[in-house]
């Protein structure tokens, strides 16, 4: 008769390598993190840019992470960096806007926070094949994914701040005199 032997594998094994393995499809859905020359380019002449901060999940709100908090500390950052702020009635005339999208959600019991962060600037373009066709679009774009302690919220406004920066230093990057 053959014995089986039954390894135990630790908890911290089992649920860290789920939460990697998730991480890992998180990240890989999202678009990539550095913006492309012709991202840049779509700085360039830029007058400002309106802020929209996608609603956030109601369980991370409960951990301190609020939407109105994460706008403010946005427009605060760009506005230190001279980047005019329009308002959102500019973005239904055609202003480009800085949109955030924070998708967060608790694993392992409620231990840990998956989250996943894009930033997008959106902004009215016309077709080169036929210039009278215009929409808006996505003409730079940021973002990360991570997660954190449950008890660690703020570690995705941190996050949130680095792609704030990007777009800071690719916008000034694209407008040098």
């Amino acid at each position: 008769m053959v014995q089986r032997l039954r390894i135990e594998k630790s908890w911290l094994s089992r649920t860290g390598l789920a939460a990697w393995a998730l991480c890992l499809c998180v990240y890989l859905a999202i678009p990539g993190q550095a913006a492309t020359l012709r991202e840049d380019e779509s700085l360039r002449h830029l007058k400002g840019v309106a802020v929209a901060v996608e609603k956030i999940n109601p369980d991370l709100e409960k951990l301190g992470l609020k939407r109105d908090q994460v706008k403010q500390e946005v427009e605060a950052r760009l506005e230190r960096a001279g980047i005019k702020l329009l308002t959102e009635k500019d973005v239904f005339t055609g202003k480009p806007w800085l949109y955030i999208n924070i998708n967060a959600f608790e694993a392992l019991e409620g231990r840990l926070l998956i989250f996943a962060i894009s930033e997008e600037l959106i902004q009215k373009v016309r077709l080169v094949r036929d210039p009278l066709i215009s929409t808006t679009a996505v003409t730079w774009s940021a973002s990360r994914a991570g997660y954190a302690d449950r008890g660690q919220a703020g570690e995705i406004n941190r996050v949130v701040g680095e792609l704030v920066d990007r777009f800071i230093q690719d916008y000034s990057q694209a407008n040098l005199p």
